[in-house]
């Protein structure tokens, strides 16, 4: 007795319904999760960042869920514009909660009525870290790479130079193909 699979009625030679290549369709089709969290809107897929906020895919364009909601139910967007979220949750994309603001008014609202920094004040600020930043003392430190000796005035440098940096990435890279894995002693 012949049968065929449910779905492409190609011929059956084993137990059950679908050939095996609709089977394994339908297993990984059912099986599998989504990678991370993500919200439909107008059928488009918005995933959720880091930062909060939903964000279609890539290829549809990178656009917030909350500017494409605004679109959708009040029209265009101004050149420029900001849409703010009133009760400040980037995960709350109901209409109500949205508001189009000019960026002068939205930084307003995120900083208060400071508003935005004058430029004597920019100057003056940027002035002083470089100040701060030159006046640092030089600190004494030993290459991760190749045990040399150096000094540098950042807090977190590992090696004498960018040879050494990519010296010691590679071979680690090349240790985790081999499965030493990152951080082994092999």
């Amino acid at each position: 007795m012949s049968r065929t699979c449910i779905e492409c009625s190609a011929p059956i030679s084993r137990e059950g319904y679908r050939c095996r290549s609709c089977a394994a369709r339908h297993r990984w089709a059912t099986n599998r999760e989504p990678e991370r969290p993500y919200r439909t809107h107008e059928g488009i897929r918005y995933y959720l960042q880091s930062d909060g906020y939903y964000r279609a895919s890539r290829h549809r364009g990178g656009e917030l869920q909350h500017r494409a909601v605004w679109r959708t139910e009040r029209g265009p967007i101004p050149e420029g514009w900001h849409i703010h979220h009133k009760d400040g949750d980037p995960g709350n994309n109901d209409i109500a909660n949205l508001e189009a603001l000019t960026p002068l008014q939205h930084l307003s609202v995120e900083h208060g009525d400071r508003g935005p920094m004058p430029d004597s004040t920019r100057a003056r600020l940027s002035a002083a870290k470089r100040a701060w930043w030159l006046g640092r003392q030089s600190s004494e430190r030993v290459c991760d790479e190749c045990g040399d000796a150096f000094k540098t005035r950042a807090t977190r440098v590992r090696f004498c130079g960018p040879s050494c940096n990519t010296r010691y990435w590679n071979r680690q890279k090349r240790a985790g193909a081999g499965g030493a894995g990152l951080g082994s002693d092999g």
